[in-house]
């Protein structure tokens, strides 16, 4: 996608949505009601930088068990920060089903 009329080489190349959770990254929350294509068409589209989308899992020693939570990861801190007061936005962004 164009962005302010430049090619983004990481676009071109396939290479902004990362398949793997990367130890450097920023990571945001996740809100499981709004769907995971809505917000990676709005990454594409508003963001410049790499990103992951998945599932990340915490062992919890007072219930002694593994809690999993949806997280969004970025290369960039700044477009987590920029991602996470946007998200009431995106959230109208989603359809109604």
């Amino acid at each position: 996608m164009l962005k302010h009329g430049e090619v983004n080489p990481l676009n071109v190349l396939l290479l902004r949505r990362v398949q793997f959770r990367m130890p450097h990254f920023t990571y945001v929350e996740y809100d499981d009601s709004i769907a995971e294509k809505v917000v990676s068409d709005w990454l594409f589209e508003n963001l410049t930088g790499r990103f992951w989308i998945g599932e990340s899992y915490e062992y919890d020693e007072e219930k002694q068990q593994l809690i999993s939570k949806k997280q969004i990861g970025f290369e960039i801190a700044a477009e987590a920060s920029y991602y996470a007061l946007s998200q009431s936005e995106i959230k109208r962004l989603q359809p109604i089903r």
